[in-house]
């Protein structure tokens, strides 16, 4: 579901729990109310990693860690096609930021093949839009 997330840990593993359970159930399993999960997940907050890894445990979900290798620091925009330049950080609309190509509004999934690398500024202006991909040969 998540693979190729960019975004904050509480923020993912509330997605996850919304989309594979539900905050009673896995709060439950973690012998926790259901009030305490919430606030663990809140944003900005930095949860412990034996409480990321017991949530990742009961909905079946195994964290891969590696070491990263070096790779270029810029990307090509999903919508715009001009280079991301990973260096630049939110609230910059320069920065990446993770796209659904068909938007979840409009049924899309978070499955890799659609999600795309774009500008935070692209993302915006483009919305709960569908976009019409182009081919290869950039017509589209």
């Amino acid at each position: 579901m998540c693979d190729g997330f960019t975004e904050d840990i509480p923020t993912t593993l509330f997605k996850i729990i919304r989309e594979e359970s539900s905050m009673s159930i896995v709060a439950g399993l973690l012998e926790m109310d259901r009030a305490s999960l919430y606030r663990s997940l809140k944003k900005g907050v930095k949860p412990r990693i034996d409480t990321i890894e017991k949530i990742l445990n009961i909905l079946r979900y195994r964290i891969k860690i590696s070491k990263m290798e070096e790779a270029p620091n810029t990307e090509i925009c999903g919508i715009c096609n001009k280079e991301i330049n990973h260096s630049l950080r939110f609230p910059d609309p320069k920065s990446a930021s993770l796209d659904h190509i068909i938007p979840k509004s409009l049924g899309g999934s978070n499955k890799r093949g659609n999600i795309q690398v774009v500008h935070l500024f692209c993302n915006i202006s483009k919305g709960g839009k569908r976009r019409r991909l182009r081919d290869d040969r950039g017509h589209g």
